[in-house]
């Protein structure tokens, strides 16, 4: 067996590494309190801030580590003669993981200080407004 795995087997490897360290962020840890309406799920995303750095970090590298999978797809299927089509899949998958990735550090920035805003407020009565 060789020292490193074929590309077909790297790509396969990448794609499926990407897909559960998505997964990891995105599934066991998010409370069902984060899906609730903002008034209700911001007081409990700032008592509990470093929990959504993690399922942000985790879905941040699962993407970052799926798009290099599709790239050495896409260099796979340009090899069998699919050239085109595979650059332009590549390059549409990678703009919305890199705009999807653009979406949740703005939460992770605007959201904690939404949430810190809204507890503060909860707490002296006083309501900010942005």
């Amino acid at each position: 067996m060789p020292a490193f795995p074929s590309d077909s087997r790297l790509t396969g490897l990448l794609l499926t590494a990407g897909l559960v360290t998505f997964l990891v962020g995105a599934g066991p840890w998010k409370p069902k309190a984060y899906q609730a309406p903002l008034p209700e799920a911001l007081p409990v995303m700032a008592a509990d801030h470093r929990r959504m750095r993690w399922i942000y970090s985790w879905m941040v590298l699962g993407v970052v580590t799926s798009t290099t999978g599709f790239a050495a797809l896409r260099d796979l299927l340009v090899r069998a003669g699919a050239g085109v089509l595979a650059t332009v899949a590549l390059c549409l998958f990678a703009i919305g993981g890199m705009l999807w990735v653009v979406s949740l550090l703005f939460f992770l920035t605007v959201g904690e200080h939404a949430a810190a805003d809204t507890v503060a407020s909860l707490i002296s009565g006083v309501s900010t407004t942005w």
